[in-house]
């Protein structure tokens, strides 16, 4: 009940509908209606229905109108807003300008957030050892990194909205600095990779080892510890070494910042 009345999924789904142009029209005071809308930025938004569906968020009304679909976290719309939200490339590039004192007015600033992930099967459990990492670079047309000093909630408070046309023109106009920019993000991201890959692989050892000698000495005593099972771990401390060690960092968002 406590989950139901502070919940942020009203907000997140206005913003969704919002952004991917699904049509939200209501239906009662807890119930909306919602359509594909002409303006849809995606063939097919995850689990509406083409002609439409009632829905609601008040578990009550859900319980009171078999025919309204409720919407909680798990229902398979909000699960597959949130997959097309993370996956979609829609909204992985922006421009914005800010203004600060610290820069000249006219400077260009590139911020990147980079991804850095294993390709670790479930079985390997290599997520354990290495979340998926995010490594936030903002160079500048040099190659210098500003990321300590313009921190994400710096830019918020002092960014201002940049329409889409002088965005174009922007990009238009800096293609080739942009490019640059972008390969000194990548060449940062990558200093900063073994790092974070060293602490993974450390942990994943330590773990592993200690299950390791936990059933040798184990079996020194215990004839039921099978041999299988020590193996069993050898390999998975070798396949997750191997696992880790490719894991690089992956370009997941990028915005063009502009200082006025």
């Amino acid at each position: 009940a406590a989950d139901d009345t502070a919940s942020t999924l009203p907000d997140y789904l206005e913003t969704v509908f919002d952004c991917y142009g699904v049509d939200t029209e209501l239906h009662s005071e807890q119930a909306l209606i919602l359509r594909p809308g002409e303006q849809m930025q995606t063939s097919h938004f995850p689990g509406l229905h083409e002609e439409g569906m009632t829905v609601t968020m008040d578990r009550a009304t859900a319980l009171a109108n078999e025919d309204m679909h409720f919407l909680t976290w798990e229902h398979p719309l909000v699960r597959g807003a949130m997959e097309m939200v993370l996956g979609n490339e829609l909204g992985n590039s922006a421009v914005t300008a800010i203004k600060i004192t610290e820069m000249k007015a006219g400077t260009l600033l590139l911020e990147c957030l980079y991804i850095l992930e294993s390709a670790s099967s479930e079985a390997l459990q290599g997520s354990r050892y290495l979340p998926p990492t995010i490594l936030r670079i903002v160079v500048d047309m040099n190659g210098r990194d500003h990321a300590a000093a313009l921190s994400a909630e710096a830019i918020a408070r002092a960014s201002a909205p940049v329409d889409s046309e002088t965005a174009g023109k922007i990009v238009k106009a800096y293609t080739e600095e942009l490019r640059g920019m972008l390969k000194a993000a990548e060449k940062i991201a990558l200093q900063q990779s073994p790092a974070i890959l060293a602490e993974a692989h450390a942990q994943s050892r330590q773990t592993l080892q200690r299950e390791i000698d936990r059933l040798k000495a184990l079996r020194q005593i215990n004839p039921n510890v099978r041999e299988e099972e020590i193996i069993f771990f050898e390999a998975q401390r070798q396949a997750l070494e191997q696992v880790l060690e490719s894991a690089s960092p992956r370009l997941d968002a990028q915005r063009v910042i502009v200082t006025t």
